[in-house]
């Protein structure tokens, strides 16, 4: 809900560094909407923010490589949890 919340942001006119840290916010807010829905065993919800944290580290440039890497993190828990 607040990944949503900041993807409805991204349709104002912003510079190039306002969007990259509006990616940035709104991917880890997707991991960890990822993680909270995890916890509470919706492993489905957790799945399909995981993928929408992927996508947006990778238009997020800059921070792409960290990002990325506590998605992964995040993946081998949840399969090894099931």
């Amino acid at each position: 809900m607040a990944a949503t919340a900041s993807l409805a942001l991204l349709d104002h006119r912003m510079t190039l560094a306002q969007r990259r840290a509006m990616l940035v916010a709104a991917g880890w807010l997707s991991l960890l909407a990822s993680t909270l829905r995890f916890d509470v065993g919706d492993r489905v919800a957790a799945a399909g923010h995981r993928t929408t944290a992927s996508h947006l580290c990778a238009h997020s440039d800059h921070y792409a490589a960290t990002c990325f890497a506590w998605v992964s993190a995040t993946q081998p828990s949840a399969v090894a949890t099931e």
